[in-house]
């Protein structure tokens, strides 16, 4: 089956809608993110200029089943549509990047242009989360040999939204396991052991948990997965956590230099960017600019350039300047 990635460029008229429709379905609907006929309306005039009523939607809906596509509707679940099976489902896509990274047979962007169409036959849900997930190849240290099914499973059920209930060592008994649900939100590898910070099923309190001690993990369907907004989760409670790193992402970027460094800065990035004078002739500059753009200039300026925040960017640009002492040191220069 094709995953037809960029196909929307050609479709602007109403022979291509069932296309498009399917297109819509696996970009935008899961189990957890149901679409309705006026929702899809909205989607297809929005990315593909198509205008269409809710006639067309049902007949293109009826298409996709006719030739094998498996929908649930709005007669199945009483909310909706939404694609039901995939080329790959959430746990096999994460078992496939696993492949692809690990595997001595293919080049570096033959690995990104693979692991890319795994990606894409995702919804963008799912995509978010995949993109997050620890994968064997980022791991330093050798880890228990059940790692790789505990990751499967946790990384599982963040892609799918759902909870997850596992034994724990009582925090008043260590020798006492109790039975826990969690709400899993991302997985976090920290000198050699393995983490999962979430939220406690219904409580939304955030946690964090060391996945060597969590035995039976299995998914729970019958308890509501909390989708809770991602700025609860306080990367500052865990001084190993930090946010994701998106080298694409623009986002405030706090630095402090001198003053003459600072009219320097706002001419390099014009955009988004205020100044706020400070004590001793220095300045506190506040700009927006995707991560990587922002790494490039600090690790060039290193001696006049003090990065603030954001912490996580803060850990990326000690992490670059560390690997690359540590390559200097190894060559003796």
């Amino acid at each position: 089956m094709l995953f037809l990635s960029s196909y929307n460029y050609y479709m602007r008229d109403k022979k291509s809608s069932p296309l498009a429709t399917y297109l819509i379905l696996r970009d935008y609907s899961d189990e957890s993110h149901i679409l309705t006929q006026n929702e899809i309306a909205e989607i297809m005039e929005r990315d593909y200029g198509i205008t269409l009523d809710r006639r067309t939607i049902y007949r293109n809906i009826e298409l996709l089943q006719e030739y094998g596509c498996k929908v649930s509707t709005y007669e199945e679940n009483k909310k909706g549509y939404y694609l039901k099976q995939r080329v790959f489902s959430p746990d096999e896509a994460y078992l496939a990047c696993n492949l692809i990274r690990t595997t001595p047979y293919l080049s570096a962007s033959d690995k990104k242009r693979v692991e890319q169409e795994v990606f894409q036959s995702q919804s963008t849900y799912t995509r978010k989360e995949l993109a997050r997930a620890i994968y064997l190849n980022t791991l330093t240290q050798e880890l228990p040999p059940d790692t790789l099914r505990k990751m499967r499973t946790i990384n599982g059920a963040i892609a799918s939204r759902k909870v997850i209930s596992f034994d724990y060592p009582n925090k008043q008994n260590k020798k006492e396991y109790l039975r826990r649900f969690c709400s899993p939100y991302q997985l976090i590898h920290y000198r050699g052991k393995l983490f999962l910070t979430g939220f406690k099923s219904l409580e939304n309190v955030p946690v964090c948990l060391e996945v060597s001690k969590m035995l039976n993990i299995r998914r729970d369907n019958t308890i509501p997965y909390e989708c809770p907004d991602e700025s609860m989760m306080d990367y500052d409670v865990y001084p190993f956590a930090s946010k994701p790193f998106n080298s694409a992402e623009r986002e405030e970027t706090v630095m402090r230099c001198s003053r003459e460094k600072g009219e320097e800065i706002v001419e390099f990035f014009p955009h988004e960017t205020t100044v706020e004078q400070l004590e001793n002739d220095n300045v506190l500059i506040r700009t927006k600019v995707q991560n990587e753009v922002a790494l490039k200039y600090l690790l060039e300026n290193l001696q006049e350039v003090e990065l603030i925040a954001p912490k996580h960017l803060r850990n990326e640009l000690i992490s670059r300047i560390a690997a690359a002492y540590m390559l200097y040191s190894k060559q003796g220069i």
